[in-house]
């Protein structure tokens, strides 16, 4: 007779808030991607290029007053901030054919076991409206002129920046 053993999976929960902590973010899982958008609209909402955190839509709960500002008239992003504090909270793709919620890296707490800040967590797999950057950035991550082609609604297409123009 052999023993046998079941490895449990640890469920990864995820916690935020805006600057003053009116607005709580829980979220359960693994996010879809982490990756740099340097999208004029994601600059003016978070202030800097968005070190975004895109997560599942059904795995997030956000608690307390927000309040949405759509910068641009039919754009699938809807920029969500905290009243209280001014400060960004989600761009919201929730609606879209993303079904996502896009955090700023910052707004989020990524804890070690003990409890501690994570530190260095975050690592982006790819560029995005790289077309609009302010900073050209030579990293080896591959970086793309809007968005790569598996965000893109279905018949649209997008162009890869080549290695020697970044």
């Amino acid at each position: 007779m052999s023993d046998t053993t079941t490895e449990e999976k640890k469920t990864i929960i995820t916690t935020g808030t805006c600057m003053c902590g009116a607005v709580k973010i829980t979220i359960t899982g693994e996010p879809i991607i982490t990756l740099v958008c340097h999208c004029e609209d994601c600059r003016k909402f978070t202030g800097s290029i968005n070190m975004a955190t895109l997560w599942p839509a059904t795995c997030v709960k956000i608690e307390g007053e927000t309040k949405v500002h759509e910068r641009k008239q039919g754009t699938i992003s809807l920029r969500t901030f905290c009243p209280k504090c001014g400060g960004p909270v989600v761009n919201d793709h929730s609606q879209s054919h993303l079904k996502a919620y896009d955090f700023p890296a910052g707004v989020l707490d990524i804890k070690e076991d003990d409890g501690s800040l994570k530190t260095n967590w975050f690592k982006p797999a790819m560029h995005v409206y790289y077309k609009e950057s302010i900073w050209n950035i030579k990293d080896g991550l591959p970086k793309f002129l809007g968005l790569p082609q598996a965000f893109l609604p279905e018949g649209q297409t997008e162009e890869k920046v080549p290695e020697d123009q970044w």
